[in-house]
């Protein structure tokens, strides 16, 4: 078969044709891509500061997600700052109430008579939190007051009242003919109890002053939680975590924002144990202070 002869025009015809097809080419891949300049091909010097362009443009954008992520670590610690010091206040305000709150004692009526007291079981009732037992003591003949009140200090202590033992807590004195009963840390109780011409019958200690106690050691323990709470993606300002911020490619220019420790004990709080004087919850309040 003989070869296909195009003449000049024919062959002009369609170079013009295959120019416009790779026209057609490069026209719908710039629409496409949203560029003018694809490859290196297009035009090597343009292609080139594009891409330079392009990875700073990356590079800024990783810096300020960083950026982001380090103010939301910051508000995090900030609204956790926010409530522990509203926490902080009002265990200040229950401390204050409690110090409000007498921490009562009783002492006996009539006059201690030595010589009226016989070796016997002399019986009398102690009642904590609704519960009432029998209280029971013997006593030797002409027992001097300051022993007869260490015989009932002995047996108060010994007692148990929701299967604690009221222990240490619980003191009786003796002086002025009279026996005084306190509750050291303000554990309520009633007692009555009659020996020897004095008679004891009334309530030591307030259970208002306790019950404010185990709340102020609630509030501590929920900012405890607060500061363990006040992370954002593993760092936690709030438990001595520090959190560096970089603000160039090169990391020549960051900030470093310091962490501490906010949690009860680092704000020099301490679980009150003896809320029982005014002294020791005034303690307390000092540290409250401090720690604002």
């Amino acid at each position: 078969m003989s070869d296909i002869s195009l003449t000049a025009s024919m062959r002009s015809n369609l170079l013009s044709l295959q120019n416009t097809q790779s026209l057609m080419d490069t026209t719908q891949e710039r629409l496409s891509t949203g560029k003018k300049v694809n490859s290196a091909l297009d035009n090597p010097s343009s292609f080139y500061t594009a891409q330079s362009l392009n990875n700073r443009a990356s590079d800024l954008s990783a810096l300020l997600d960083s950026m982001g992520q380090g103010v939301q670590t910051i508000k995090a610690a900030d609204e956790a700052i926010t409530s522990i010091t509203s926490f902080v206040q009002q265990a200040k305000a229950v401390a204050n109430t409690a110090r409000d709150e007498a921490n009562k004692e009783v002492t006996s009526t009539g006059t201690y008579d030595k010589e009226t007291v016989a070796a016997a079981a002399v019986k009398g009732s102690v009642t904590v939190n609704g519960e009432t037992k029998e209280l029971s003591v013997t006593f030797g003949a002409k027992d001097e007051g300051a022993a007869a009140a260490t015989k009932i200090q002995t047996a108060l202590q010994a007692m148990t009242f929701g299967g604690k033992a009221l222990g240490t807590d619980v003191t009786v004195s003796f002086a002025d003919g009279a026996f005084t009963v306190k509750s050291a840390k303000g554990q309520e109780l009633n007692i009555k109890f009659e020996v020897g011409g004095a008679k004891i019958d009334g309530t030591a200690g307030n259970s208002n002053r306790t019950k404010a106690l185990e709340q102020y050691n609630d509030i501590l323990g929920q900012i405890d939680q607060l500061a363990k709470d006040a992370g954002y993606k593993g760092v936690n300002l709030l438990q001595e975590n520090d959190l560096t911020v970089v603000f160039n490619e090169d990391r020549s220019s960051s900030i470093t924002i310091k962490g501490v420790d906010a949690s009860s004990k680092g704000l020099g709080m301490t679980a009150a144990a003896d809320w029982g004087t005014n002294a020791n919850i005034t303690a307390s309040i000092d540290q409250i202070d401090a720690a604002v």
